[in-house]
């Protein structure tokens, strides 16, 4: 009978991080030039940097900034992009040279499935784990920490079925609705299952004070005031602010769709 390899030690190695954001996601202006784009999307990619860095200070997490991998403007979904920077750091995870990646989000590193399955198959080789801010850390070695992360690429997978599917669409329609957050649960991720801190911070700020009996309509207009926009990057008012509050996530209710008993 063969047996298993050893498993590749990674122990006293830093943390390696990785930067992606698409041009859509980045919320580019139309009549922008290429540059002025690219520029933007490096912009949002420096403030993901800072938002890794500061989770990895806070967390004690060693890292090297010889380790920083980038791919501005480029897909995580779409089939024939090849983002060369996720290339060369999964090469050199693969020969154990850092003991985990920081990501700002999971959807970051991918929104389809079989690139998932490819950091799951890394983890039974390497010991490296991935995290970051806005996802904790995931033992990609555990159940828990595989289904987590099976959960999060399936959810952002179907996401774009909900977004791109209407044969009318033109690309730049597409463009907007996804950079503007439709489809994406105020204080979670797109996929519905990482929370966001900040805005969940908002929800449950807001919450108390309205069961203080604090009108939604000055709260949403606090809101504006301090610079907080909905999940599309609109500006609160009452009825969005009542909705967000009176949704079924947010309460802890379970609805039940099969059929009444009794």
């Amino acid at each position: 009978m063969a047996r298993r390899a050893a498993k590749v030690s990674t122990e006293g190695k830093p943390w390696a991080r990785y930067l992606q954001l698409s041009k859509a996601e980045a919320a580019e202006d139309l009549g922008k030039t290429k540059d002025e784009r690219l520029a933007l999307t490096n912009a949002k990619l420096d403030a993901h940097l800072a938002e890794v860095t500061e989770w990895m200070d806070r967390n004690g997490i060693p890292y090297d900034d010889a380790l920083i991998y980038r791919d501005p403007g480029l897909s995580t979904w779409k089939r024939g992009v090849k983002r060369d920077r996720w290339e060369q750091m999964m090469q050199r995870a693969e020969r154990g040279e850092f003991a985990g990646i920081g990501i700002v989000a999971v959807d970051r590193f991918t929104r389809d499935v079989t690139t998932m399955e490819d950091l799951i198959r890394l983890a039974e080789s390497t010991d490296v784990k991935i995290g970051g801010p806005r996802a904790g850390t995931l033992d990609l070695t555990t159940y828990d920490g595989i289904m987590r992360a099976r959960g999060v690429a399936q959810h952002a997978a179907n996401e774009l079925v909900d977004v791109v599917p209407h044969q009318g669409d033109t690309r730049s329609q597409y463009d907007g609705r996804a950079a503007n957050g439709v489809g994406r649960a105020y204080g979670l991720e797109v996929g519905g299952v990482v929370q966001i801190p900040a805005e969940v911070a908002v929800i449950r700020e807001v919450a108390t004070r309205m069961l203080a009996g604090e009108p939604l309509q000055q709260l949403a207009a606090e809101l504006n005031e301090r610079g907080l926009t909905t999940s599309r990057g609109s500006k609160w008012n009452g009825q969005n602010l009542g909705r967000l509050l009176g949704g079924h996530r947010y309460g802890g209710l379970v609805e039940h769709h099969g059929r009444p008993s009794g």
